[in-house]
């Protein structure tokens, strides 16, 4: 019996003495593999291999590792580069906005420019026409004063006043006088210039 119990001490001193799976994964994988990752690092940093972008290239490229994982660093800087074109497009059209604006705004100052000066110019118009009615006005007043004197002349004097006047002027005098007044004129008038006067009024 007590040889037994000697037995199953050393058993146990020699269970707690070997060592546990753990351990024994630790010392002949992890260790090594560490080392192999701490050489391969040293490589591509002298040979200037980004080894992280290698390995997330690497990862996209396996069916079972999920697109979203492996592009979530580009996605948001291709979402930057969108916004941004985005942005440059909305200015763009804001200021081919603001140009046709600025475009339209001048027509429109044009516009107004030459309506004013068509303004002016219908006043001047106008203006000129008045004047003009009442210098015919004046001028029908005075012809009509005219044609009242050469009535109230004399035959004799008017004749002879008539017939020193220019044509159209005679004509235009003789054509307003009375048909009385115009014969009794040509009665004291010389034949040749009565056959001239005749001939004017009966064109």
């Amino acid at each position: 019996m007590a040889k037994n119990k000697k037995n199953e001490q050393i058993e146990e001193l020699e269970v707690q003495k070997s060592p546990g799976i753990f351990q024994k994964l630790f010392y002949w994988f992890l260790i090594p593999l560490m080392f192999l990752l701490a050489v391969v690092l040293v490589v591509a940093e002298i040979s200037n291999v980004n080894v992280f972008e290698k390995a997330r290239e690497t990862a996209s490229s396996l069916p079972f590792i999920s697109s979203d994982d492996t592009k979530d660093g580009t996605t948001s800087s291709n979402h930057t580069d969108v916004s941004g074109g985005k942005v440059l497009e909305l200015q763009s059209e804001i200021m081919e906005k603001e140009a046709q604006i600025a475009d339209l705004q001048a027509q429109i100052t044009t516009a107004n420019s030459e309506k004013e000066q068509m303004l002016i110019e219908q006043e001047k118009l106008a203006f000129e026409l008045e004047r003009l009615q009442r210098e015919q006005e004046s001028s029908s007043v005075e012809f009509e004063e005219v044609v009242k004197a050469y009535e109230a002349m004399s035959p004799k004097k008017s004749a002879a006043a008539i017939a020193q006047l220019p044509d159209a002027e005679a004509l235009r005098i003789l054509s307003n006088l009375k048909t009385a007044t115009v014969a009794k004129l040509f009665e004291k008038m010389d034949p040749e210039k009565v056959a001239h006067y005749t001939t004017l009024m009966t064109e």
